[in-house]
C-alpha cells in the first residue's frame, strides 16, 4: 500500500487486495520490500512463491520476477523461503536472504541465478562461516560489506563482498 501525504486511504502498488497467487499480477505472503525511489520501483520478497517481483509504479501492477522464481529448492536459480532482500545501489543487484536454504544470494540484473555470498547452502551452524535462518539483510553505504541479521543464531553478521 502506497499513502499520499495527509490521508487515510492507501493505494496498492503490488498484488491483489485479499487475492494470492502465483502470476506476475500477484504475491503470496510478501515479507520483506525495497524501495528504489531513483528507478520507481518497489521489490517484493513473494515469500510462498519463493521469488523476488519487481514492480515499477505508476504502472498497471504487473510484476516482474527478478530472483527465484523456481519453485522452492537449494539449486542456483531457487530461493527457499526468503526474507530481506537489499538492492545495490551501484548496479541494482539484488541481495536476498534466502532463508531456507542458509545462505545470502546476489543476484545480477537480468540473471537466470544468483551467486551465494554469504552462509554455505543447507548447512546451517554458529561458526562465522555458516548461518542459521538468515533473514534481512543490508550493505553499507560504499558497498564494501553486507549485514546479515543470522535470526537462528542471534546475532548480526557482516561479510566482505
Amino acid at each position: 500500500m502506497k499513502w499520499a501525504p495527509n490521508t487515510t486511504t492507501g493505494m496498492v502498488v503490488a498484488g491483489q487486495l485479499n487475492t494470492a497467487g502465483s502470476s506476475n499480477q500477484l504475491i503470496n505472503g510478501p515479507k520483506f520490500i525495497f524501495l528504489d525511489e531513483v528507478h520507481s520501483t518497489v521489490y517484493v520478497v513473494d515469500y510462498y512463491n519463493n521469488r523476488v517481483q519487481k514492480f515499477l509504479l505508476g504502472t498497471n501492477g504487473t510484476g516482474i520476477t527478478v530472483a527465484g522464481g523456481n519453485g522452492a529448492g537449494s539449486g542456483l536459480n531457487q530461493l527457499k523461503n526468503a526474507a530481506g532482500i537489499w538492492v545495490s545501489s551501484k548496479d541494482l543487484s539484488l541481495y536476498v536472504g534466502d532463508q531456507g536454504n542458509h545462505r545470502v544470494m546476489k543476484w545480477s540484473v537480468n540473471a537466470t541465478q544468483g551467486s551465494i555470498v554469504a552462509g554455505v547452502t543447507g548447512v546451517t551452524g554458529s561458526t562465522s562461516l555458516l548461518l542459521n535462518t538468515p533473514g534481512d539483510v543490508a550493505l553499507d553505504s560504499t558497498e564494501t560489506f553486507i549485514y546479515v541479521a543470522d535470526y537462528g543464531n542471534h546475532r548480526v553478521q557482516r561479510f566482505h563482498l
